[in-house]
């Protein structure tokens, strides 16, 4: 498994950084809001290692799109095709909050 400085994951920080995200946060350092909660999020990056970490893969842009994209392609294929029966966008039966002009399908 690939490590960073102090023997971060690199997944566990993404997914840290995206918990973040969910709460609102709005810059890399608002992550200290899960190191606040250790007994719930576990243990955190610090500042400065996350920062070199998302740096790190700002340097090499096509390989994370490629590395996502595979990963997305893996899910498809474990989820497989038609999983909720719905057209991608459609929620509980009926179309997306706020656009009311589109009819559910069927």
């Amino acid at each position: 498994m690939a490590t960073v400085v102090g023997g971060a994951r690199p997944g566990k920080i993404m997914a840290d950084l995206a918990v973040c995200v969910a709460l609102g946060g709005r810059c890399l350092s608002d992550v200290a809001l899960l190191r606040c909660q250790g007994e719930v999020f576990g243990p955190v990056a610090s500042d400065p290692t996350v920062c070199r970490l998302v740096g790190t893969l700002a340097d090499h842009v096509e390989a994370v799109e490629a590395a996502v994209n595979r990963a997305r392609t893996v899910v498809r294929q474990r989820a497989g095709p038609g999983r909720s029966g719905r057209p991608h966008g459609w929620y509980l039966g009926g179309p997306p909050v706020g656009d009311r002009r589109r009819r559910h399908p069927g």
